[in-house]
């Protein structure tokens, strides 16, 4: 069964995950947006073996402490989209667009949601019904679109064919703490948010025209 930990802190209330397998204790992170110290005790209590980062994407804030976490493990992996906008990554592998990625016993699968960004990824345990979304999806809201390579209609199928045909009990574990609460279910976030039960492209463009403008 697949464990989580979060941590709070880096550019802009970013999360970092660890996440890892309960019965064999291979760990990852999921971003490196926060630094090694309070996660590296957690590490060493619960006596996992740390052996992969996982990006969302290759914003700045989601790499703040990547160097730090190399330097601290130098055995490390960076997993993430198989073609990234960033050329420095140390120690990097892209995986493609529906690869399953095993941790221990649990199996996380790469889903490519371009849109806030080219290489955004989510990263989806079926088992515990778990999903990583960076940037892409945060509870209440999408990501923005305003980096070069951003697209926003790109963003929309990500978001209504990628993310939200996955089931209702599926756990959103987002790149910040932008929300009323930490986590949401994919069924809770249609309920709430106008972001999420658009009928079709050009209403989800009115929906964050809206949402820029009341900013």
């Amino acid at each position: 069964m697949l464990q989580i930990e979060s941590f709070l802190g880096g550019y802009d209330d970013n999360f970092t995950y660890l996440i890892w397998c309960r019965d064999t204790r291979s760990a990852a992170l999921v971003d490196a947006a926060t630094p090694v110290r309070p996660i590296r005790q957690i590490i060493e209590e619960k006596n996992l073996n740390l052996a992969h980062i996982l990006l969302t994407h290759t914003h700045g804030d989601h790499l703040t402490y990547l160097m730090e976490w190399l330097q601290r493990y130098p055995r490390l992996q960076v997993l993430g989209h198989q073609r990234p906008e960033s050329s420095h990554l140390p120690s990097y592998r892209g995986l493609a667009d529906g690869t399953s990625f095993s941790l221990g016993c649990c199996g996380l699968e790469v889903i490519e949601t371009p849109g806030h960004y080219p290489d955004c990824v989510c990263w989806y345990e079926r088992q515990s019904g778990s999903l990583f979304t960076g940037d892409t999806v945060f509870v209440g809201r999408t990501g923005r679109t305003l980096s070069p390579g951003s697209s926003l209609r790109q963003l929309y199928h990500s978001v209504y064919e990628r993310i939200l045909t996955l089931p209702t009990d599926t756990v959103v574990y987002p790149g910040h703490d932008y929300g009323s609460t930490p986590t949401i279910s994919l069924g809770e976030l249609r309920k709430s948010s106008d972001f999420f039960h658009c009928g079709n492209e050009a209403e989800f463009m009115q929906v964050m025209a809206r949402f820029e403008r009341n900013r």
